[in-house]
């Protein structure tokens, strides 16, 4: 936990709760999608549902679903998922007036004048791109890549740390690596510019405030801490998952050669 208490409204956290469940956004089941895309969207909805479900759990300190959590992999995962979205949200608190004064100075886009605006803005850029992937043409999810960038976070490692892999020619490797299919994949998604200036933003302040204030530092360990334990229960999970592609909308699975085929459901 953090050791600063951190200041949001019971008004707001409903907010949240609210704008969670409706994502991903209705006007998506307008579209022509087809059939593996269509129940990709209520795939995605059931998943920001049982998001929502726990905010509020989280924040009435209910029970609910406590026991389930711990036998039903899929609800444990939602749980960690919670925890990593509140932390992100107390982080965000913490950092959102250096972030007013560093994108005036910039002039980096920042319209939002609270730091839930631009949470809730995060929420429904991110899982709102997690079902654009079936629209693209063509993207594949290979589970032993995605393991791989995961290996690192789950480690939870400082800057320093991470700056000091870059000094090993292939950590180095790994790294630009990592750097490239992130940038690719932001930019079929379509929220690259808003996401590298938010990581711009909180680069800035974190360099500037990191190590000298309490709140921003706290937050960020915490959020850090979040990520390292939903990526370590989300490599444990990859073993055992196929990787995927979508090809023109239609969910194909990955096969022992590396090619691909359409994956049949009933």
């Amino acid at each position: 936990m953090n050791s600063v208490p951190i200041p949001y409204t019971p008004t707001e956290i409903k907010t949240i709760a609210r704008i969670l469940a409706d994502l991903p956004a209705q006007s998506y089941l307008e579209l022509c999608l087809t059939r593996d895309q269509f129940r990709y969207w209520g795939e995605q909805k059931e998943v920001a549902l049982e998001i929502a479900r726990n905010w509020k759990v989280l924040h009435t300190g209910s029970k609910e679903h406590s026991s389930s959590r711990r036998s039903d992999p899929f609800r444990q995962e939602m749980w960690l998922t919670t925890l990593m979205w509140q932390r992100l949200w107390e982080m965000i608190i913490a950092c959102f007036p250096e972030f007013e004064r560093i994108a005036a100075l910039l002039k980096i886009p920042f319209p939002f004048s609270a730091p839930v605006e631009l949470f809730n803005h995060i929420l429904e850029k991110e899982l709102n791109a997690t079902f654009e992937i079936c629209l693209q043409p063509y993207v594949e999810m290979s589970s032993s890549k995605m393991a791989d960038c995961l290996k690192i976070l789950s480690k939870n490692p400082s800057f320093d740390e991470l700056i000091q892999k870059m000094d090993i020619p292939k950590e180095k490797q790994k790294l630009r690596q990592l750097n490239k299919r992130t940038k690719f994949f932001l930019s079929q998604t379509g929220g690259s510019n808003f996401w590298f200036d938010f990581v711009l933003l909180f680069s800035l302040v974190l360099s500037r405030y990191g190590r000298r204030n309490l709140f921003i530092s706290s937050t960020f360990e915490a959020y850090k801490q979040s990520i390292a334990n939903l990526a370590k229960l989300t490599v444990k999970q990859l073993h055992d998952i196929p990787s995927t592609c979508w090809h023109n909308g239609v969910k194909k699975q990955g096969n022992k050669d590396g090619t691909y085929s359409e994956h049949k459901t009933e």
